[in-house]
């Protein structure tokens, strides 16, 4: 690829540099096209200390067996809000607690 990028000549099309190479063109453009900067985090993204806080509301005894919907529920009624139920529930699947329980149980057998 540097060859043609080298070559810089005006009477060779970069469409007959790469086919004489065996390049595609969208190959070389897609080399010298610079990275995409990464998108910057949410500035209402939660800190790491309250991250944890959620995740031990998760994890006490009196809350464990309850889905995020239920948690979320109990402590508005206690007046605390420290997540959303999208939150908790990402939470939770970031730390593989969530997910599909498809395979959870047996199937029936006729």
């Amino acid at each position: 690829m540097d060859v043609i990028e080298e070559l810089d000549n005006p009477h060779v099309p970069i469409a007959q540099a790469c086919a004489a190479l065996g390049v595609s063109r969208a190959a070389l453009y897609r080399q010298t096209r610079p990275a995409p900067p990464r998108p910057a985090p949410s500035p209402r993204r939660l800190s790491d200390p309250e991250r944890k806080a959620v995740l031990d509301v998760l994890h006490s005894d009196e809350l464990v067996d309850q889905p995020p919907p239920e948690v979320y529920a109990t402590l508005l009624s206690r007046g605390v809000n420290l997540a959303s139920i999208r939150t908790m529930y990402r939470l939770l699947a970031a730390s593989g607690e969530s997910g599909e329980r498809g395979a959870a149980r047996a199937a029936w057998a006729d």
